[in-house]
C-alpha cells in the first residue's frame, strides 16, 4: 500500500494551533504574574523563540514524512499557514481576555500608557493626553488585524530561514 504524501495544510494548521497555544500559555503565565502589559524585550524574545520553534519544527516533521525531501515553496507554505493559525488563536485568546477574563484590560493598558508618556515627556498637558488616550482607544480594534498580518509575515520569514536550512529537493 503506498504512503500518502503529507500536506503542507495539515501541518500548517496543526503547528499553528500549537505554536498559538503555546504563546497563549505564555501570555496567560505573564497575565497572573502581573505581567501582561509590559513590552519587555525579553517577553518579545521569549514570544518569538516559542513560534520560531514550533514552526521550525513542523517543518522538520514535514520533511520526515515527506521521505526526507522538502522544497523552499513547502517550508514557506508552513511558515506562513502556521503563523496565521497561531495568530487566529492568540486573537481568540485576546478577544476573550479583555471582553470576559478582564474587561478592563484596555483601560489599564492605556493608563500604564499615559504614565509613561509623562515620564518620557513630563512637560506635555493634560489636554494633549487625553487626546492622545482617546486616539489610542478608537484604534485599539488595529491590534487584531495587525496580530494577524505580523504573525503571519513572522510565519513567512520562518519558513523561508528553516526552508533554506532544511531544503532537499528530489532530483
Amino acid at each position: 500500500m503506498e504512503q500518502q504524501k503529507p500536506t503542507t495544510g495539515k501541518f500548517s494548521l496543526q503547528f499553528g494551533v500549537l505554536a498559538g497555544l503555546a504563546g497563549t500559555a505564555f501570555s496567560i503565565m505573564l497575565y497572573t504574574m502581573g505581567m501582561a502589559y509590559e513590552q519587555s524585550p525579553a517577553q518579545s524574545g521569549i514570544s518569538m523563540a516559542i513560534l520560531f520553534g514550533v514552526i521550525f519544527y513542523g517543518i522538520y516533521t514535514f520533511k520526515g514524512q515527506n521521505e526526507g525531501y522538502l522544497t523552499l515553496k513547502e517550508a514557506l507554505k508552513i511558515g506562513s499557514g502556521a503563523g496565521l493559525v497561531a495568530a487566529l488563536v492568540s486573537v481568540v485568546y485576546l478577544l476573550v481576555l479583555t471582553n470576559v477574563i478582564d474587561p478592563t484590560f484596555w483601560d489599564k493598558a492605556f493608563e500604564i500608557g499615559r504614565e509613561q508618556m509623562i515620564e518620557q515627556n513630563p512637560s506635555i498637558s493634560d489636554e494633549q493626553l487625553d487626546q492622545i488616550v482617546a486616539m489610542q482607544k478608537n484604534f485599539a480594534w488595529v491590534t487584531y488585524p495587525t496580530l494577524l498580518v505580523m504573525n503571519t509575515i513572522m510565519g513567512l520569514i520562518i519558513g523561508l530561514v528553516s526552508g533554506l536550512i532544511l531544503k532537499k529537493n528530489r532530483d
